[in-house]
Parts: structure tokens; sequence; C-alpha cells
């Protein structure tokens, strides 16, 4: 008997020795220090997935330093937040904290949970337009990531519904993809979405031609890489009262959200 509970003690000893040895070695456990940026770690901050077993991959902009989630849908990898890159010399812009105007960058609430907004131009670094599957242009995105082109976000939408064109707006997919917080109400029913797939749309608004804010909790507007013409370029939309995310072009000297696709 006393042999026996030996033989069991050391095997014992064996197997925890083997487990911490494999907890160690895990570059994901914190007591290794910081985990590594490719980590899937729980999702925090704004725009709460519907699920909490969706695994968000966090990353790091080392131009800023600022942390930011990501995460797989489908083939593509994408940001979980809009982007909230300040540009030196101002090219950027927060959404005033009151008022419809604001002529500084300066970060304040509405860009720590909706991002920055910015013109075409701005958000394309000044590239040429691309249509291309990856768009090959990175922007104002952190390295590694680079700006959706309109056929990329074509194919997100057929990930969320096979049955969507990928040229064309999409039936329900943004109730799918906005996030479960921060969408106003509309006539008392909630603009929150059930963010199936933690893409964590967040509505940003937008600002016109003219200087002026419109909308931050109401609508989301984001660039893609691709131009319709030489005055006007592709973006994609969702709003606190509908279902749909719809595809249209307008003016490229209004400023848009970002979200970047990973190269």
């Amino acid at each position: 008997m006393v042999l026996r509970k030996q033989l069991f003690a050391l095997l014992f000893a064996v197997v925890l020795h083997s487990c911490t040895s494999l907890e160690l070695d895990n570059p994901c456990d914190r007591r290794n220090g910081t985990p590594s940026p490719d980590c899937y770690l729980p999702s925090v901050g704004g725009g709460s997935s519907s699920s909490t077993n969706i695994p968000y991959i966090n990353f790091i902009d080392d131009r800023d330093g600022k942390t930011y989630k990501s995460v797989v849908i489908g083939t593509q990898t994408w940001m979980a937040e809009n982007l909230n890159y300040r540009i030196p010399g101002g090219a950027s812009r927060c959404y005033p904290t009151s008022g419809n105007t604001n002529s500084s960058d300066n970060d304040n609430a509405n860009c720590d949970t909706y991002g920055r907004l910015y013109d075409w131009a701005t958000a394309m670094n000044n590239s040429a337009s691309s249509d291309a599957i990856p768009s090959g242009i990175r922007g104002v995105c952190p390295e590694g990531w680079h700006l959706p082109s309109d056929a990329e976000w074509g194919a997100l939408m057929q990930s969320i519904n096979p049955d969507c064109s990928a040229t064309g707006s999409c039936d329900d997919a943004g109730t799918k993809l906005k996030a479960t917080s921060d969408w106003n109400d509309y006539q008392g029913v909630s603009g929150n979405g059930t963010d199936d797939y933690g893409f964590s749309a967040l509505p940003g608004g937008f600002v016109n031609s003219n200087g002026y804010f419109y909308y931050v909790g109401n609508v989301g507007y984001w660039w893609s890489a691709s131009e319709y013409n030489s005055n006007d370029a592709w973006y994609r939309y969702m709003s606190y009262i509908y279902s749909y995310v719809y595809k249209g072009s307008l003016s490229k000297s209004f400023l848009f959200s970002v979200r970047c696709l990973r190269d």
C-alpha cells in the first residue's frame, strides 16, 4: 500500500510539472509577461459581441501605441473597432462633444468610442483607387493592414449573407454587424445590432463638404479604396433605423470612418 501511494505521488508530480511547463511555454499566458499581439484575448471596450465565444485578436498600432481588436470573418481579418489614428497636421477629426463643428483634432470621448473621421484622400494617403482583392492600399491603416476595396467589402457581405450581391447593398447584414451598444434608439426601438460575427460596427457619424458634423450614434459610413469617379468614392453605410448595409458613393471631401483589413 505504501509503495502504491509513493508511485501515485510521483506520477502526480510528473503530470503537474508537465502541465505547468506547457502553460509557461504558452506565449498567451500572462505569467510570461505581455501576451503576444496574435493571442486570442477576450473582447474589451465598446461594441460588445452577442457571443462570448467569438475570439478577438488584439494588435498594437506602432505609430501611436493604441491597441485594437480584430476578428476573423470568413477568409478575412477585420478590425473590430473604427480606426482612431490622429493624422499629423490635423487632417483627421473627432466628432465634437457639443455643437456640429470642430476645427481641431484633439482627443475626446467620441473618438474614444467611435474613432476618427477621414476624407477619402486622407484615408487613402493620396494613393490611386483600387478595385483589387486585396486592395494593396495601406492608406491610413497600421502597418500590415490596408483600406478594403469595394470588392473586399462585397466579400464581407457575402460572408454574412451568401444571397447578397458582392456589388450591392445587403439585407439584414447591418443588424448582424452592428455592435450591441452605442447605437441610439429610434422611436423607442433599440438601434443596436446583434453583432453575430464580432465586427462591432459603430455609428461615428460623418462630416459633409462644408465641415459640419452629423448623426453620431445614428449612422456609420466607412470608406472603401475604390472610387466611383474622379469626385466620388464608394462607401458602406449602416443606420440605427435599418437592418441592411447600404452601398453608395459620395464626395471624396466627406469625412467617414475607416475599418482596416489585414494584409
